[in-house]
């Protein structure tokens, strides 16, 4: 690959974020096309059902004629299946693009390596990037979907120094307004987000995206004795929410069935409702619910260094795990930890 490649895979990595949160189920893609170094188009995958990456930068190129000259970058590798759109890989032999340089191949059955041979085989030059990771991360919501058929789970929560995530039976902010926007940026990720009765009867949250340019997920909330009312705020405002209890009793409810564990709750939600990513956002007892079976794929915590609590609802243990990665908030005394599942 010669360092510009490198360039422009980068600005398909730009370009695949903006569909964060309206692709769901589907992968995050961008795709650039050049001519003698320079743009001539790009675009990325906008929604679920909406036309893939390679087909809106196709659509962006004034001359179709500089497509044969040209090199296609895209994130991932181009599918060659029927789905809701054709397959990009007849676009692009059809267009007589020579050239095509992509990030990683894709996880599905249905495409991985496939597309890459039918292009190779029409005459095209296919080149991978030596670092599929970056690549791979921006999908890996997708990946772990098409690998498991269970929904990729993010545990989230925010606890004092001294290891609490809140005073009993009280709502207690824990961070600030720079942190609630990095939470509002991971609920427009995530197709919902799921809390616990307490959480929602406490705490009284609104779990909506209001701080960052995202979709709001659906809100979830676990409820099986029916503690909370359908006038309450979390199923009247804007948005999709609902209950989950064993029993419905209005259309806010989704019947699950008696659950006994954390991976046949996920099983339920993806089979029946079509979930490829959730977002736990609490109480302690619904978080403890996905840590003791290990049924997560990434947590993030917020620890408030300069807040001490000294008593109230603990905050769930990680044992043995380090972090992969720590940011520190610029604007108050926090640190995000990241943990991702080996």
């Amino acid at each position: 690959m010669e360092e510009q490649d490198f360039i422009f895979l980068q600005r398909c990595i730009q370009l695949a974020e903006l569909g964060t949160g309206y692709v769901n189920p589907n992968p995050r893609v961008g795709a650039v096309i050049v001519k003698n170094g320079i743009i001539i188009g790009e675009g990325y995958h906008t929604a679920w059902g909406k036309p893939h990456a390679e087909v809106e930068a196709v659509k962006t190129v004034a001359n179709p004629e500089d497509l044969k000259s040209a090199t296609l970058y895209v994130s991932l590798e181009p599918c060659n299946h029927y789905g809701k759109t054709p397959p990009c890989t007849e676009l692009i032999i059809n267009a007589g693009i020579p050239r095509v340089v992509m990030g990683c191949t894709d996880p599905n059955p249905e495409v991985s390596g496939e597309g890459i041979q039918k292009l190779r085989l029409a005459g095209i030059e296919v080149i991978e990037s030596p670092d599929p990771k970056p690549f791979q991360s921006l999908i890996a919501p997708f990946a772990h979907f098409m690998r498991t058929g269970l929904p990729w789970v993010t545990l989230k929560w925010a606890q004092s120094q001294d290891g609490y995530i809140s005073l009993s039976g009280e709502e207690t902010p824990i961070t600030g307004e720079e942190s609630r926007i990095q939470v509002h940026a991971l609920r427009a990720s995530h197709q919902v987000v799921l809390v616990g009765s307490r959480t929602v009867l406490i705490d009284d949250p609104r779990l909506t995206t209001r701080m960052y340019p995202g979709p709001d997920p659906q809100r979830w909330v676990w409820d099986t004795q029916f503690e909370i009312p359908n006038t309450h705020p979390f199923f009247t405002s804007p948005g999709k929410a609902f209950r989950l209890c064993y029993t419905p009793k209005s259309a806010l409810d989704i019947g699950i069935p008696e659950i006994s564990s954390a991976h046949s709750f996920l099983q339920w939600a993806a089979q029946t409702q079509h979930i490829s990513s959730l977002l736990v956002e609490g109480g302690a007892e619904t978080l403890s619910f996905f840590l003791k079976e290990n049924a997560w794929q990434e947590i993030l915590k917020f620890v408030n260094h300069s807040l001490f609590l000294q008593s109230g609802t603990l905050a769930p243990e990680i044992q043995n795990l380090l972090p992969v990665h720590s940011v520190s908030m610029k604007t108050e005394p926090v640190t995000k930890y990241q943990y991702l599942q080996a």
